[in-house]
């Protein structure tokens, strides 16, 4: 089934960033197949990285055309810090060769509310980072398994939405990247929180920090060293620009890790901090960058205690399976 394209998109400056929420396999068709025959009728480099079961549906819809390029969505979108960094080498890869638009559909890992922050962060970054290129991306969210506090904070991150029939209409409950970041909490408790920790340290030394948090990966299952080098950026950051005392605190559970460092601090005041590559010129700052770039998610909130960062690495499927 080929559906006619019929789609027109709002302009929104270059980028255009737009959300499809959708609740059946034909709706997911009304709205992606449109987008993704508009681009190849106009010529324009088209990326996919869609589920295993939507990339079907698409491909029975419109075959597989030239100039389409198919990602893995579990490779693609491992890391929200490495895919925003993934995505802008693909745009600029693109455009550099002379593609006058890119085209972009994805679909993002939301099944951890955790883990569904970073995403959320990384749906706001691209407004921020993306925001001179000429790109249009079209996120598909799909209410079966779509939280509605997620679809609330989509619906904040995109400023176009995708009708039925495809067409593409400027979103009034669209907040702009600082808005989003500043009025929004970035972090949510996970579930091996409400349990006593197996590690609680109080003003331990980074050194100390990497100790406890190897032992606990290991007998988790879980990179050691991403993780590892997470927490000495964390704690370095709490004590150079926190307040005393900084509290380790550490759960697991086979396959998951979650590590929290607290100070007394208010946290930054910038909500870009750690999200975008520090200034060359800048000596500091590169600390919760880093961090953000070696575990699955970090997040930053201030909380009755002060500031808390929380950090959550995972492993993947065949590290465990490989250990049974």
């Amino acid at each position: 089934m080929v559906l006619p394209s019929g789609a027109s998109h709002a302009e929104s400056g270059p980028f255009r960033h737009a959300a499809t929420i959708y609740g059946s396999d034909e709706g997911f068709l009304a709205t992606v197949v449109p987008f993704v025959q508009e681009g190849i009728d106009a010529g324009e480099s088209t990326i996919l990285a869609l589920t295993a079961n939507q990339q079907a549906l698409l491909t029975a819809a419109i075959g597989q055309p030239p100039g389409v390029s198919v990602l893995t969505p579990g490779d693609h979108y491992g890391r929200p810090l490495s895919a925003l960094q993934a995505n802008k080498i693909l745009f600029d890869g693109y455009l550099r060769g002379g593609a006058e638009r890119v085209r972009l559909v994805g679909d993002l890992p939301r099944d951890d509310p955790a883990i569904w922050k970073g995403w959320a962060r990384y749906e706001a970054l691209c407004n921020h980072n993306f925001v001179d290129l000429n790109v249009s991306a079209l996120c598909t969210y799909d209410t079966r398994n779509t939280t509605e506090e997620v679809l609330g904070d989509v619906r904040r991150l995109h400023s176009l939405i995708a009708a039925a029939d495809g067409r593409h209409s400027a979103n009034s409950e669209y907040v702009q990247p600082l808005g989003f970041l500043s009025g929004w909490s970035q972090t949510v408790a996970d579930p091996l929180e409400a349990g006593e920790p197996e590690v609680a340290l109080v003003n331990p030394t980074p050194f100390e920090g990497r100790q406890a948090v190897t032992l606990i990966a290991n007998s988790a299952g879980v990179d050691t060293e991403g993780l590892v080098i997470a927490v000495s950026e964390v704690l370095n950051n709490a004590y150079i620009h926190g307040q005393p005392p900084v509290r380790f605190s550490a759960w697991s559970r086979q396959g998951r890790v979650v590590v929290t460092v607290t100070d007394a601090g208010p946290g930054p005041s910038d909500p870009f901090a750690g999200l975008c590559p520090p200034s060359r010129e800048l000596l500091g700052g590169r600390g919760l960058w880093i961090a953000n770039q070696t575990c699955d998610s970090l997040s930053i909130s201030p909380d009755e205690r002060g500031c808390v960062v929380r950090m959550i690495s995972e492993a993947s499927p065949k590290s465990l399976s490989n250990r049974r």
